[in-house]
């Protein structure tokens, strides 16, 4: 199971937000000096909820600076793009990147990033496959084809040539999408997307993995491609790691309440995740009531605690069969030194423990 940098830093305003992105940048450099397989980079405007708001742009420039690990789109929120200049930018991010690159898509579900981008919100999922259904036409072309005549309800256009530049890798590179229902999961399976699945708990994952694989084996692709996509699919947790199990739960209690903050005042999928979430939930436990917010991302968002008991948490991932997990360090307005603390201890002491547990040296 490879880990991954997941970068969604929450920001106080906006006179935090130069010395954040150099935070970040610190982190992403740290991050593949060290050994972790990518670097995630989101997508959220106009709130407090995400500092560097583009990833295409902060992509880029960590092209320059990263030396082995890939850069991850977790994920570009496509209703709000541009179809062409999407096909664009990706082909261009997979050369600066030297084709280390992963792209994932996602409908999106704030409705102030939507009205802010003057899209509607309603026909977000119609707009994700027909601004991907015509990327895709995009990067089909070649010089000499016809003419591509397009439109979306919002633009229109005809392309007369091939998108440029061409992408680095062949084919271009792998598409994911990130999804919570059983029927976006088996739909990402049968389109040949890797998964990006939300913060759940292993046996919720567990579930949806199964689900995702067996739709994407009897879609018909070749083992290369199932291999591929099986090894990018994976999910995020927020996580938080001290010297001991105590002084974590002291220290990630307020930072909860500050993070809770931020995605309700963004009207992030969080609320969407928690409830795909406490539905499986009450099937399970036959109508449990509802779990307390907070609690709910203690018990399924957060692994937290000294290295012993985070490795054991991460341990559980790996025997499910998880192929990608995605940490996120710098959350709740965490400041720079708490988050670079809490790297250096899951580098140091974390992955040795971890190793040790699961035999796993990838």
């Amino acid at each position: 199971m490879d880990f991954s940098l997941y970068l969604n830093p929450q920001t106080p305003g906006p006179e935090h937000d130069a010395r954040i992105i150099r935070d970040t940048i610190e982190a992403a450099e740290y991050a593949d000096r060290n050994g972790f397989r990518s670097i995630c980079l989101t997508e959220h405007h106009f709130s407090n909820y995400n500092t560097y708001a583009d990833p295409f742009l902060f992509g880029s420039h960590l092209a320059a600076r990263l030396r082995q690990a890939w850069v991850v789109l977790t994920v570009a929120t496509l209703p709000l793009h541009h179809p062409m200049r999407f096909a664009e930018q990706v082909n261009l991010l997979d050369q600066l990147t030297g084709g280390r690159l992963v792209v994932g898509i996602g409908a999106g579900g704030s409705s102030i990033e939507f009205d802010g981008m003057g899209r509607p919100l309603g026909t977000r999922h119609a707009a994700l496959s027909r601004h991907l259904d015509l990327a895709r036409q995009a990067w089909a072309m070649r010089m000499g084809d016809p003419p591509l005549d397009w439109n979306t309800p919002h633009d229109a256009g005809t392309v007369h040539a091939r998108v440029m530049p061409a992408p680095h890798t062949h084919g271009g590179p792998l598409l994911a999408r990130a999804a919570l229902s059983e029927e976006s999961t088996v739909a990402t399976g049968k389109e040949g997307l890797a998964l990006l699945m939300g913060r759940f708990g292993p046996e919720h994952a567990e579930r949806q993995l199964r689900i995702y694989t067996d739709a994407l084996t009897s879609a018909g692709y070749d083992d290369e491609h199932v291999g591929r996509c099986l090894h990018w699919t994976g999910l995020a947790k927020m996580i938080h790691v001290a010297e001991d199990d105590a002084t974590a739960r002291a220290e990630v209690e307020p930072l909860v309440d500050s993070y809770i903050e931020a995605a309700n005042y963004s009207r992030s999928a969080d609320r969407a995740e928690a409830g795909v979430a406490q539905a499986a939930r009450s099937a399970a436990e036959k109508g449990s009531g509802m779990m307390h917010e907070k609690d709910d991302y203690l018990e399924r968002a957060v692994i937290y605690g000294g290295p012993e008991r985070v490795a054991e948490q991460l341990a559980a991932y790996q025997r499910i069969g998880l192929g990608h997990l995605m940490l996120w360090f710098s959350w709740g307005f965490m400041d720079q030194d708490t988050v670079m603390g809490s790297m250096r201890r899951f580098v140091d002491k974390v992955v040795p423990v971890y190793r040790d547990i699961t035999g796993d040296r990838s």
